[in-house]
This record gives C-alpha cells, sequence and structure tokens, in this order.
C-alpha cells in the first residue's frame, strides 16, 4: 500500500480547492483593514474564534467515526447524534445569550456584543453540518463535492465582508458576513451531499453513540480545544498588555500562517488517515508513513526556509508598506506553525493504534510550556516582538519532541 499517484491527485485536488478558498479572504484582508478599524477587526476574530473554540465541542468530534465505521446504519446513526448535540449545546447558548442582552440593559456599553452573541449558536449549526458533510463525502471518496464545498464553506465570507465593510465598518458587520457566507456552504449541503439527517434517529440514543465511540470526544475535543483555546488566549492576552494595534498584527499573520496548514496539511491528514484505515489491517503502515515523512520534507523545509528569509518582503509585496511590522511578526511565528504543519498529517493515525490518551498528554504538556513562557514574558515587560518570537522557537521545540515520540510509537506499536 504506497502513496499512489491516485492518493496524490485527490490531495492536489483538496488542497488546490482549499488554497483558493483562503487565498481569496487574505486578498481581501488590506481592503478590509483600510475600510474598518484596526479595533473592529480584532474584535470579529475574537468572535470568530470563540465560535470556532466552541463548534470543536458542540458535536463531541464523533465525525471522526463516520470514515472507519463499517455498518452504515451505524455511521448514520452517528452523524444523527453528533448534530443533536450541536442543536442542544445551541439552545443552552441561545439561553444564554438572552440572559447577557437582558443584563445589558443596564450596562448599554456592552448590548452590542450581546446581539453579537446571538449568532454563535448559528456558527455552531453551520461547523457541525460542514464537518459531518466532509466526513461523509471523504467515506464515499467524493472528492469533487468536497472540495466544492470547502471552497463554499471559505471564500463567499470575504466577499459579504467587504460589501458589509463598505457599507457599516464595524465588527458586527465582519462577524454577520461570517455568518451569511457560510450559510452558502449549507444550502449547498441540502442539495447537494445527501447528509443522512433524520429526525427520528435524532430523537434517541445519543448517549449510547457517544458512550462507544468516547475515545474521539475523549481525545479530540480536549486537544482542538487546547489548539483553539492557545490562539483565543494570546490574542486576549496581547490585547490586555499591548492593545489593538498589535492585536491586529497578530491576527493577519495568524490567518495568512493558517492558509498551508488549513490548504495542504489539514486535506493530507484526512486522506492519510483514510490510507492508514486500510494500511493498518493490511501491515504496509511503515512504508505508507516513511513516504508521507519523506514527501513533507521535501515541501515544508525548503518553502518555510523562503517564507522566513523574506517574510517581511513578501507581506509588503502583498499588503503594502504599512504592513512592514506585520512581516517581522509573520517572521517571529513560522517556526511553531512549520512544526503544526509537519506534525499534522500524523496525528489522525494514533487513532489506527489505540495511544490516543497518552498522545494527549504529551501534546498538552508540550504546549502548555510555551504559554507559561508568554505569560512570564508578558509580566517581566518584555517587548512584543521578543516574547512573540521566544514562545514560537519553544513551541517549534515542542512539536518536534511531540513529532519523534508519536512516530516512534507508531512504529513501535505496528
Amino acid at each position: 500500500m504506497q502513496l499512489s499517484h491516485v492518493f496524490l491527485k485527490k490531495l492536489f485536488s483538496v488542497s488546490g480547492a482549499s488554497s483558493l478558498s483562503l487565498i481569496i479572504p487574505i486578498i481581501a484582508m488590506p481592503l478590509i483593514t483600510r475600510l474598518c478599524s484596526i479595533q473592529a477587526v480584532g474584535t470579529a476574530e475574537l468572535f470568530v474564534m470563540t465560535s470556532a473554540l466552541l463548534a470543536f465541542f458542540a458535536s463531541l468530534q464523533l465525525e471522526y467515526a463516520v470514515v472507519p465505521t463499517k455498518d452504515v446504519e451505524e455511521v448514520k446513526r452517528i452523524i444523527n447524534s453528533s448534530f443533536a448535540f450541536t442543536l442542544i449545546l445551541s439552545l443552552v447558548l441561545l439561553v444564554l445569550s438572552s440572559l447577557f442582552l437582558i443584563y445589558t440593559f443596564f450596562y448599554r456599553d456592552f448590548t452590542i456584543y450581546a446581539l453579537s452573541s446571538f449568532l454563535i449558536p448559528v456558527f455552531l449549526i453551520q461547523s457541525t453540518l460542514f464537518y459531518l458533510s466532509t466526513f461523509w463525502l471523504l467515506r464515499h471518496g467524493q472528492i469533487k463535492h468536497l472540495t466544492l464545498m470547502k471552497i463554499l464553506f471559505v471564500a463567499p465570507v470575504a466577499v459579504f465582508k467587504i460589501l458589509f465593510a463598505f457599507i457599516s465598518p464595524t465588527f458586527l458587520s465582519l462577524w454577520l458576513a461570517v455568518i451569511l457566507g457560510q450559510l452558502m456552504v449549507v444550502v449547498y449541503i441540502y442539495y447537494k451531499v445527501n447528509l443522512p439527517l433524520s429526525l427520528t434517529l435524532m430523537q434517541s440514543g445519543w448517549f449510547e453513540i457517544a458512550k462507544r465511540y468516547k475515545v474521539y470526544p475523549l481525545t479530540n475535543i480536549p486537544k482542538s480545544f487546547l489548539g483553539m483555546g492557545k490562539d483565543y488566549l494570546l490574542s486576549f492576552l496581547i490585547t490586555s498588555f499591548f492593545g489593538t494595534y498589535f492585536l491586529g498584527l497578530y491576527v493577519m499573520c495568524l490567518k495568512v500562517l493558517k492558509t498551508p496548514i488549513y490548504a495542504l496539511a489539514n486535506p493530507l491528514q484526512l486522506l492519510f488517515f483514510q490510507k492508514t484505515v486500510e494500511a493498518n489491517s493490511s501491515g504496509h503502515l511503515p512504508r505508507v508513513t516513511n513516504k508521507l515523512l519523506i514527501y513533507l520534507l521535501l515541501l515544508t523545509i525548503p518553502s518555510f526556509t523562503i517564507l522566513y528569509i523574506f517574510a517581511p518582503s513578501i507581506i509588503v509585496i502583498a499588503f503594502g508598506a504599512k504592513w512592514y511590522e506585520a512581516g517581522e511578526v509573520l517572521r517571529a511565528m513560522i517556526p511553531y506553525f512549520f512544526g503544526i504543519f509537519f506534525v499534522t498529517p500524523f496525528e489522525l493515525v494514533i487513532m489506527t493504534k489505540n495511544i490516543q490518551s497518552e498522545a494527549f498528554k504529551v501534546s498538552i504538556l508540550l504546549d502548555l510550556v510555551p504559554l507559561l513562557l508568554f505569560v512570564i514574558l508578558l509580566l517581566m515587560g518584555k517587548p512584543f516582538l521578543f516574547s512573540l518570537m521566544w514562545v514560537m522557537w519553544l513551541g517549534l521545540v515542542g512539536k518536534v519532541i511531540y513529532f519523534i515520540w508519536l512516530y516512534r510509537k507508531i512504529i513501535k506499536l505496528i
């Protein structure tokens, strides 16, 4: 079982669509920033990050059981149980948002935030439908629909942001643009994906399904929560200690660096996971893993080295001279995201080897150390760029250690 031309064709198909869907928002970012204030961009991004953080928890990550599960009826029960959990959490958040709105009757400065919070449950439902559809399409090998769905999930958001920024350059407009933009993918799912959602299947059996596939929520939720929570915590700390200007720079660089992660590493992770489910039973997992390792080395080292050397120049050429400082911030962040890009494709392999719990403990320990260092540097009064650089380099060391541990563990358990 090798990484065949068919596998690479699927990878380039998915990654190409993902790249297109993410390049469009990056191109639109300078225009949006010129229309809106740095504060509006940063606040809107905090709402998006908070919602994305909750989205990982909403479905209990049960969608990861869709691909390896053989029985079709069982897969349908998994999908409906996952969506049912999302609906329950969304209802709870609607109640909390209503209480928050009542509270703002006495403190009117917070009313705009209360109104914005009503959009979070909508985001959760949209995200769950997207992820369930992703694994459903991956299970059936429908790469064409998967690539189109990825484009519709992200690209229309950029268009709506530009339109809304012209009309009303506030953070609420940008946040509303995200919701309306992602409605495009919901419409596509309804008409093209044929996701097997059923009110009958949603009415019972949720907890039995969650208990049966508890390995996915117990492993993926804390890990995903930690990954997203780290970005959220860094954004909060940057805003508290350095203000919204540096938050805007950080958010801009975060979007640029996450493009290769979403465009290539995540599709590669999904396709490699599908491959390892087959290879693990046939005993060809070492060969598949080693080939992927070689491909990643050839891809990541040259590309990230060039980006690190020419980061400020690339940012100025792409976004204008006013973003030069963002180039320096980008250079400081590159080492850690190099580590993330390299490790991401291998992480789902641990599910074929039942070492999820151990892997999570190692990962969370290595991720918490850089965060602790960042807090210490902030309390010491160190400059923003200095603090960020040390945190990112330490994060890279953690990712290297985690990858070595993960690789040795996989090979040892084969």
